[in-house]
């Protein structure tokens, strides 16, 4: 900001312009001084009125067509019931249905007052478009008139040079200024003079069929599409009084404001305290509690979500609700912020899927808290992988999770609740489920014959056919089927060397999700979570990492998981030949209980054991050489004696 305004103080004092800013006086002095005396002459003809109506015509049009097709289809929209714009997606659950209805209405909510603001500005460019249509059909041009000396002097084509004459010796007489005082007396005067010439000198007449005129080759002249009025010297003070407003007040204002706006914000979108509290507060062996607490005093969340005195009350009745002990615990002394504890107790009521029974203002809070989750915890991770923490990665992953498909994980201690990413399912299910009859998990249940599932939905569920169907197709849409194929390569070498820069290859198998072409592997793949608010698709993390001292070694994000995906991770090798125990994380933030945990070992060996063996090789390469060249000069030797034998 200070250099902006060094220079915006060291222009105006150049263009000695900085007396405008203190006397009114100096102001229209200098602009009397400043603005040429336009007005007449060649300099006016250069800015066309005409040109820049219809130059301004077409830019509003440019404009105006996209934008009115997008009203007319928002229109459209909403003259539509809501049922039948909700997506059709692979499950007609009540879940779903509720969110989709729900996005359609929140879709047609207008938004703030920006929205009426672009819907003002809309109707005024329609306005402008309608005068400058009437303006521009309004003004009239002038005709363009061709000179043709036949039609002047009123003989054709074919005449002869005395019928010519006869004729011109009329019109003179007719049309002389000395004898006609009308006012186009003497114009067409000029022109029959013009005329004649032009048909009894050979030389004007060959110019005329050539070029058109008597006079010969014409120019033309180009007008700027600009209005004649800024080169106006009446309008001179209001013109440079409007170009100095916009550069010295409204530009710099403009950039100023932008630029207050962007410095508190990180580059993934996140106000800079958000990201400075997470710098300070996490540690390399938090887990999901520690990570909760963390989230929920986000700076965003701080300036969102309200306290109230009510909330006492409100948080007494979470606590009632969440079914986990373990998470009532209260959180440490030193956070005093009121928000400490409702955000927490919030995030657990959304796992366990009792918001219905919270207040009214508490369900704002809540959607206010989910709505941001997911930003939030990428940016926790983000955080986690620059200080290289295995741990705080792939909880806040698991976070993630949690909050796309609203249920516990089975590290939460809180187990069989990812049965419930399965439409219709609730939590009796999971303790039908566990009965001695079938006996399942979410794992074994997903991965069970098809005819083993129907039977337990029939039966213990009474769902019908339909409602069987849609089971059956978000349990494709499951990762259930993901495998991945690990191997390391060094460039250049044929194995790990200590010391240098080893690649990790993962490539993925999922038969489920075969991409049709390169193009649709970047394809995003829609996921099934009813309950979270918003639109959401695949994402997930390659992590290598050392669980023994929570390292992080390297790390890289996939979009889209179809079959085929290949993921490469450079990392540094050990320093240390020996063999070296790693662990290769492949985690997902759209389901729970899928991730995948490989243990990975490689072989390190020694530099110079390497080039000592290549030496050797190279050297019994060339022995082998050698040799071969001793055992070719006997053979020769001998053949000779040979042929000397047989002469």
């Amino acid at each position: 900001e200070k250099v902006f305004f060094f220079l915006s103080f060291l222009l105006l004092f150049k263009s000695h312009t900085l007396p405008l800013l203190f006397s009114p006086i100096h102001f229209f002095s200098f602009i009397s001084n400043f603005v040429p005396k336009m007005g007449k002459g060649e300099e006016k003809e250069k800015y066309d009125d005409s040109a820049f109506i219809f130059f301004a015509l077409s830019v509003v049009v440019i404009a105006l067509i996209p934008t009115t097709l997008s009203y007319i289809r928002k229109w459209k929209e909403a003259l539509k019931d809501p049922e039948t714009l909700i997506k059709k997606g692979n499950c007609g659950c009540e879940a779903c249905r509720l969110k989709g209805k729900k996005l359609v209405i929140e879709k047609r909510k207008t938004k703030g007052a920006s929205t009426w603001i672009k819907f003002v500005l809309y109707c005024l460019l329609w306005i402008l478009f309608l005068f400058l249509t009437y303006t521009a059909y309004s003004k009239q041009s002038e005709p363009v008139t061709i000179f043709n000396p036949f039609d002047i002097l009123g003989v054709s084509e074919s005449a002869s040079a005395e019928d010519i004459k006869s004729n011109y010796r009329k019109l003179s007489l007719k049309w002389h200024p000395d004898k006609n005082k009308s006012p186009e007396a003497t114009e067409i005067y000029t022109n029959i003079n013009k005329a004649y010439k032009t048909l009894s000198d050979p030389e004007t007449k060959e110019k005329w069929e050539k070029y058109g005129n008597p006079d010969g080759p014409q120019g033309f002249s180009m007008g700027v599409a600009l209005p004649s009025m800024l080169v106006d010297a009446k309008n001179s003070s209001l013109i440079l009084g409007i170009y100095i407003l916009f550069l010295v007040v409204i530009f710099p204002t403009i950039a100023i404001c932008f630029w207050n706006s962007q410095k508190e914000t990180a580059p993934n979108q996140l106000n800079l305290k958000t990201m400075g509290h997470y710098y300070q507060s996490v540690k390399p062996t938090h887990r999901f509690k520690h990570l909760i607490d963390i989230l929920s005093l986000s700076y965003e969340y701080v300036s969102l979500i309200p306290v109230r005195r009510s909330d006492e009350n409100d948080i007494s009745k979470m606590k009632s609700l969440v079914p986990n002990r373990d998470e009532k615990k209260k959180l440490k002394k030193e956070n005093t912020h009121p928000l400490s504890i409702k955000n927490p107790f919030l995030f657990y009521v959304y796992f366990s899927r009792v918001e219905d029974q919270l207040s009214f203002t508490m369900r704002e809070d809540l959607n206010n808290l989910i709505g941001l989750a997911h930003r939030h915890i990428f940016g926790l991770v983000e955080l986690s992988v620059a200080r290289q923490m295995l741990v705080p990665t792939t909880e806040a992953i698991m976070i993630a999770q949690m909050v796309t498909q609203s249920v516990w994980s089975e590290n939460t201690h809180l187990k069989g609740t990812e049965l419930l990413q399965i439409p219709y399912l609730t939590s009796s299910s999971i303790a039908k489920l566990s009965d001695k009859k079938w006996k399942m998990n979410f794992q074994q249940f997903i991965r069970a014959d098809q005819g083993k599932r129907k039977e337990f939905l029939e039966k213990e569920e009474n769902l019908n056919e339909q409602q069987i169907d849609d089971i059956e197709r978000i349990i494709k849409l499951f990762p259930s089927d993901l495998s991945v194929e690990l191997k390391t390569e060094v460039e250049d070498e044929d194995i790990v060397t200590a010391n240098s820069v080893a690649t990790l290859i993962a490539k993925f198998s999922r038969p489920s999700h075969v991409a049709l072409s390169e193009k649709q592997k970047l394809d995003p793949i829609e996921v099934h979570a009813p309950h979270y608010p918003s639109p959401k698709t695949e994402g997930w993390w390659v992590i290598m990492g050392d669980d023994r001292t929570g390292i992080i070694f390297g790390i890289a994000k996939v979009q889209a998981m179809w079959d085929g995906v290949e993921v490469k991770i450079q990392f540094p090798t050990p320093k240390k030949a020996g063999q070296y125990s790693f662990t290769i994380y492949v985690m997902t933030d759209s389901y729970v209980g899928f991730d995948l945990k490989i243990p990975y070992k490689i072989d390190v060996a020694k530099e110079a054991a390497i080039k000592k063996e290549v030496i050797e090789k190279e050297d019994s390469e060339e022995e082998g050489a050698g040799s071969g060249k001793e055992d070719i000069s006997d053979q020769e030797s001998a053949s000779d004696e040979d042929s000397d034998e047989d002469e």
